[in-house]
């Protein structure tokens, strides 16, 4: 990526998600990698699978965020079916995600969950963080709305 974007804001990263993924008509698991300036360092599509469900493993996660430096990551996801609300799944692979990215130094800043023009933040839903949690760092995402 040439030019390395700066997403410092949730509107930068929500435009950007909903471009790429908006129009996909299957699931596509995608990681944005970053510097430690916010700058878009690598974009990878990690799975593709059908129209309800694509895999994620945790080797490739580290894999890839190891193999660009990244010092945070955004996870995206896309739901063809048009449903913003995260699974159970969803929530229980970013929290497994969440951990093992922590093991490397690398900060997960939120997923995002794109269907149509219409996305989900992980972050501003409070799934990010335990109760009483005091690491809340990254990327303020204060509403739901698309751009």
């Amino acid at each position: 990526i040439s030019n390395r974007q700066v997403l410092t804001s949730c509107a930068a990263v929500q435009h950007y998600c909903v471009t790429r993924l908006a129009h996909e008509p299957i699931e596509h698991f995608m990681m944005l990698c970053l510097d430690n300036r916010n700058r878009l360092i690598a974009e990878e599509t990690l799975s593709q699978g059908t129209v309800d469900q694509t895999p994620v493993y945790v080797r490739e996660v580290i894999n890839v965020a190891l193999k660009h430096h990244a010092k945070a990551v955004i996870l995206v996801h896309n739901h063809p079916s048009g449903e913003t609300e995260p699974s159970r799944a969803d929530i229980d692979m970013t929290t497994e995600l969440k951990k093992a990215l922590g093991l490397v130094t690398v900060t997960l800043h939120d997923h995002l969950i794109v269907a149509g023009f219409e996305f989900v933040s992980f972050k501003s839903l409070g799934l990010l963080y335990r109760a009483g949690s005091t690491d809340r760092v990254g990327l303020s995402c204060p509403d739901q709305t698309a751009p």
